[in-house]
């Protein structure tokens, strides 16, 4: 999300979006279509619920600014995997000439130039309404320290992903057996993760580490002196016990860990997990049988529902289910619930409540819980066992073998780990290999021996102790030839060490909780108050002053939040005591607030901005957007109100100067698919009276083909004509007959345009009749014993032809009216001698 939104301070080059499309692999959205925009004023675009509009305001959400995202899918309906959608974006920075015209395809970034257009809808309504969000356009030193946040917090992610796998690393026990106390004993000790001294340098270790062939020939000359020495061989048998003890501590675990017992607890958890997995599947097919789509119920649609009540929690923290009460906002479509939505989620939420999934829910924890306790056994390598025994394993041939039927026991538990694991997926426990036989009792008998072979050379040490030196000098020799043995695994732990402690160091260097407080402190002498304001004077432009809001800020993670909540006593959500329009008014009070800040005038596209407000505030919106298209912005907007779409062309007409206005339609039809795009080509809801007819006459040429009028295609066929003709005439009512007075796509009463308005008696007859015969044609069902011939194209020449010469002999009256009216206005003019 960070990501998508980008980070904008208002300062950058504004870009003006010329056009999407052609458009492949969206929806159902037809090929071909370009939808442009005005470079300077407004854009109006227009389309019926279903006509594809919704596509196009897609698009705008992946490639502008948006608070939240949308999925761009292929035709849902067609079987098969779909290609990613791609889209054709023309754009132009202000000041150029040159038009760049790039495909974009989903799953790239966007085009970086178009990352400072905001987009408004629905969904965004919602979190500008619910929770705080982002300040996005801020003055550049503040956004410079945003931007440097950002960076802190992904090298900061980065630090500790790298911190983690150097940890894991430095887990694992260095190679034992040195002498306890001695330099190298002590030299390894500083190189423990949890030791408080300072860590040795690289040369130091390799110093401590040299080893040449006259240290060679010293130590054996030394081993041969005292090869019989007690004080040697004391030393000898304590480090194999030490080894032997290591060993012992790894055997325990693994018998704890990897027992028959937890193979079999482990079988049974696997047993009962898909039992309840496979009861809660059950259960969720026969509850959810009707649902129209398949799945309900089943883990991929669990994670969904798991991932959607995590969201409403993190709104709604004592939340601990999906919102399900009707009128209720759904979190995934952020739509109020109607009763069938609230029922549906309700049955959810009582499902994922219920026995079934609750018994599925426990059987799958306690599986991850027993398999997590599995990887957790540790088990060491073979060459490690080898190398750590290899002195123990020297003292005589029983403990030889002694030190192989470990290596061989630690490989087998290592084998049987990992069928475990594999089992927990396959099923296949009866081919899972058992532990050997436990070494556990020869280990703790030659433990034992071997601290009594050392007590007895002690003390036969103590009665000579004329050699103490040359011990001494053997022990370090042996030492630092251990030591050159493990060179490359003790260098390698220092390296981790020391990158361990500069990641830790970066980690201190890069955090933000210093940037927020400079954030902060610049923010509310900077930006606060003019945000404030700007939002407060736009919730007085939507008449929301009758409810007293507040507006607040904060930093987190360096970032820059603002948020617009109830100034009342009791915290209280905004959508708990706001009304739906309120709630929408209230959104793009906050939409247009923080955009006031932008300086560029970067563009904004909004998409459906009018849902649930009333006339009068749908009458402030339009003239509030023409006025930003006024300012200089490149204003978008996409809507299915049609009252609203001419209220936004009226009020740019009434603006001064006035805004220059693109309308663009957009329509579906069987024959060219969804998202058609027309500038010229209004829908049937928009065209007057005139053009209608002149429609229906270019229908009727087409008629003219057909020789058959007993099908049931040429049925459809003129019961769709009669039925656009009924509505002609009731748009000439509207339009001539009453001369426009009233509308119903317009909030206005002229009346001024009472001045051409007559109806007599012969108008209402013939409206009656004429009204009478086409609705008898366009679909009202009657009496059998009514039924009327199937009209031809002849019947529709004549009743078209009626039409027309009622509007033409109505607007001549009209005319004359108005004229013979017009005198009205003014006084007689007086007589002079």
């Amino acid at each position: 999300m960070a990501a998508h939104l980008g980070t904008a301070n208002g300062s950058d080059p504004r870009t003006l979006l010329c056009s999407f499309g052609p458009v492949q692999n969206l929806n159902r959205l037809a090929a071909g279509q370009k939808l442009q925009f005005a470079l300077d004023g407004l854009t109006a675009i227009y389309g019926d619920n279903g006509s594809g509009k919704s596509g196009y305001a897609r698009i705008a959400k992946k490639l502008c600014r948006s608070l939240t995202s949308a999925d761009l899918l292929g035709n849902v309906f067609e079987p098969g995997t779909k290609p990613p959608a791609a889209v054709t974006v023309r754009y132009q920075k202000v000041g150029d000439q040159q038009v760049t015209e790039t495909v974009w395809t989903d799953g790239n970034a966007p085009p970086t130039e178009l990352s400072q257009i905001s987009v408004f809808d629905t969904q965004n309504a919602r979190l500008y309404v619910d929770q705080e969000n982002r300040i996005s356009f801020l003055p550049s030193d503040i956004a410079l320290l945003q931007r440097h946040s950002e960076h802190c917090a992904e090298m900061d992610a980065a630090f500790q992903k790298e911190i983690t796998a150097v940890e894991k690393r430095v887990k694992v026990p260095l190679p034992a057996g040195y002498t306890p106390n001695g330099d190298a004993a002590k030299l390894l000790a500083r190189l423990d993760p949890k030791s408080k001294q300072p860590l040795p340098t690289a040369d130091e270790i390799k110093v401590n580490a040299q080893w040449a062939d006259a240290d060679l020939a010293e130590m054996q000359q030394l081993e041969g002196a005292l090869a019989n020495d007690p004080a040697v061989l004391a030393a000898r048998s304590r480090r194999a016990k030490a080894a032997l003890e290591s060993c012992s501590v790894a055997i325990s675990a693994i018998e704890l860990g990897l027992s028959t017992d937890i193979g079999s607890a482990l079988e049974g958890l696997r047993t009962h997990e898909r039992l309840a997995a496979d009861a809660a599947s059950l259960a969720a097919s026969d509850q959810f049988a009707s649902e129209p789509l398949e799945g309900v119920g089943l883990p991929v649609w669990r994670l969904m529902y798991d991932y959607a009540k995590a969201y409403a929690t993190s709104l709604q923290p004592d939340q601990d289910r999906l919102p399900d009460g009707e009128g209720d906002l759904c979190v995934l479509c952020q739509e109020p619930l109607s009763a069938d939505g609230s029922a549906r989620v309700r049955a959810f939420n009582d499902f994922v409540a219920g026995q079934a999934a609750k018994a599925a829910d426990a059987a799958r924890a306690a599986l991850e819980q027993a398999v997590a306790k599995v990887r957790e056994v540790q088990i060491p390598a073979t060459a490690q066992v080898d190398l750590a025994l290899a002195e123990f394993g020297g003292l005589s041939e029983s403990r030889a073998q002694l030190g192989k039927a470990l290596a061989n026991y630690f490989a087998a538990a290592l084998a049987r780990r990992n069928a475990l694991l594999e089992a927990v997926g396959t099923g296949a426990f009866a081919t899972v290999p058992t532990l050997l036989p436990s070494p556990i009792s020869d280990i703790t008998a030659d433990i034992a021996a071997l601290e009594a072979e050392a007590v007895a050379f002690d003390q036969a040490a103590k009665e000579d102790g004329s050699r103490a030196a040359e011990r001494g000098r053997l022990a370090a020799l042996r030492d630092r030839k251990k030591l050159s043995d493990d060179l490359a695994t003790i260098l390698a732990r220092h390296g981790d060490l020391e990158q361990l402690s500069k990641l830790k160091a970066c980690v201190v260097a890069v955090e933000r909780g210093h940037i927020s407080r400079q954030i902060t402190t610049l923010r509310r002498s900077l930006v606060m108050d003019d945000l404030e304001q700007r939002i407060l004077a736009e919730i007085r432009a939507f008449d929301l002053t009758h409810i007293p809001f507040e507006v607040s800020d904060r930093s987190k993670d360096g970032q820059s939040y603002f948020g617009v909540a109830l100034h009342s006593p009791i915290a209280t959500a905004n959508n708990k005591v706001l009304s739906e329009g309120e709630q929408r008014a209230l959104a793009l009070a906050c939409f247009l607030g923080e955009a006031g800040r932008d300086t560029e005038k970067h563009g904004l596209i909004i998409d459906d901005p009018v849902s649930s407000l009333d006339h009068v505030r749908l009458r402030r919106v339009a003239v509030r957007l023409v006025e930003e298209a006024r300012a200089g912005r490149q204003v978008i907007v996409f809507t299915h109100n049609i009252l609203f779409f001419n209220e936004m062309v009226e009020a740019a007409a009434r603006a001064t100067p006035q805004v220059p206005v693109l309308r663009n339609f957009i329509s579906s039809s069987k024959a060219s698919g969804f998202g058609i795009v027309s500038v010229s080509d209004e829908p049937w809801l928009l065209l007057s009276v005139n053009k209608r007819i002149a429609k229906l006459r270019e229908r009727l040429k087409d008629f003219s083909v057909i020789s058959d009028f007993n099908t049931e295609e040429w049925r459809a066929k003129a019961k769709d004509f009669y039925t656009d003709l009924r509505e002609t005439w009731e748009r000439l009512v509207e339009e001539v007959l009453l001369g426009q007075v009233v509308e119903r796509f317009n909030t206005d009463v002229r009346t001024q345009s009472l001045k051409g308005v007559v109806v007599e008696d012969q108008d209402y007859k013939t409206v009656f009749w004429a009204m009478k015969r086409v609705s008898e044609r366009s679909g009202h069902d009657m009496a059998a014993g009514r039924a009327i011939p199937t009209p031809q194209p002849s019947d529709m020449k004549t009743d078209l032809d009626a039409i027309d010469s009622f509007r033409s002999a109505t607007d001549k009256r009209k005319r004359d009216a108005s004229t013979r009216r017009k005198a009205l206005e003014e006084p007689p003019v007086a007589t002079v001698g």
